[in-house]
């Protein structure tokens, strides 16, 4: 049989290693990460493409240009952050109120080598045009096709407007406890409590 003494001894050791797995897993990110990119176009001309790879840190990671069939020029710029990534679309020969649309492969942008990237969801999107460019939008997302494995991730827009913004948070394996791990670590907890109630 257990002594008590014994029990609350692996009660605590229970508790300390549940913790450090917890904090372990809090620590998977993208930052320091090195990412390639590229952007693609079905229709359009990619003037200038993303210079790849980059070494994720603090501010934008890769700039590109598109110029589409009706000479507007577009700059594509994104920014990754440890687990979230931003796309910023602007446009700059018609003072706010450049626009485009066409099928789903109007622009492309194509990111790989990421580290355990389990899934990739949007979480916003704004439009701050100084024309009337986002009214012409609708102030809606453009978003057409959003693909991802844990390594790579794919997104298509089938329309561009002045002072779009897009946000996307990256959700991994490691950032969700495993239920063993929480498991263990409310036993760990209970034991902590046990043994205070003793003294």
């Amino acid at each position: 049989m257990f002594s008590i003494k014994t029990l609350q001894s692996w009660l605590k050791t229970t508790a300390i290693i549940s913790a450090t797995s917890l904090s372990f897993g809090a620590n998977a990110g993208l930052m320091g990460d090195s990412v390639e990119g590229a952007l693609s176009t079905g229709n359009q001309t990619i003037t200038t493409q993303f210079s790849s790879p980059a070494i994720v840190d603090a501010g934008v990671e890769f700039e590109g240009v598109m110029t589409d069939v009706f000479n507007q020029v577009w700059s594509i710029s994104v920014d990754i952050a440890d687990t979230s990534f931003s796309v910023s679309i602007t446009e700059s020969t018609r003072n706010g109120d450049g626009n485009v649309s066409s099928g789903n492969d109007l622009l492309m942008i194509s990111l790989w080598d990421l580290v355990a990237v389990d899934e990739v969801i949007l979480t916003d999107y704004t439009c701050s045009s100084t024309g009337s460019s986002c009214d012409w939008g609708g102030n809606n997302s453009h978003l057409a096709t959003l693909d991802y494995t844990p390594t790579s991730l794919s997104l298509g827009f089938n329309a561009l407007y002045d002072g779009e913004t897009y946000t996307f948070s990256t959700l991994s394996q490691a950032d969700v406890p495993a239920p063993l791990t929480i498991g263990l670590m409310l036993i760990g907890l209970a034991g902590v409590r046990a043994a205070r109630g003793r003294k």
